[in-house]
């Protein structure tokens, strides 16, 4: 297997479309590739990502074993954090300090969709250079 990375499908459970669409495609700037009356498929940063309506889900508060989310480039994190401080959406932005022999910086954003669905976004950047770190 090499280093390659391969884009994932991942099906959530939500509960209404309409919500789903705001903070997806609204918030986060996601495409829908399509939809039916239960369901809607999003490009969610090159994965797909299924949203489904389920009537008798419960759903609770943020629950970190099964959050998702994906890296993103700097100026794709600020984006985000800036339209979910525009929104009024809670969110928690961490900077991870690295060694100080390394010069990586690492910031995570965590944030709830308005099912309850944990989100958690990641960038990395090495200090003083323009070129975002690649993962492969």
């Amino acid at each position: 297997m090499g280093s390659q990375i391969n884009p994932f499908h991942l099906k959530v459970k939500v509960k209404d479309l309409e919500s789903t669409r705001k903070f997806y495609c609204e918030i986060l700037g996601c495409n829908e590739e399509a939809a039916n009356q239960k369901q809607i498929e999003l490009d969610f940063f090159g994965n797909q990502l299924s949203a489904f309506v389920d009537g008798k889900a419960k759903f609770k508060k943020r629950d970190k074993q099964t959050e998702f989310g994906c890296y993103l480039s700097l100026e794709q994190f600020s984006v985000i954090r800036k339209k979910l401080e525009k929104a009024a959406i809670a969110h928690n932005v961490k900077h991870i300090n690295w060694p100080a022999d390394s010069d990586l910086q690492q910031f995570d954003l965590e944030v709830d969709d308005f099912s309850g669905n944990s989100l958690a976004f990641t960038s990395l950047q090495q200090e003083g250079k323009l070129s975002e770190i690649k993962l492969n």
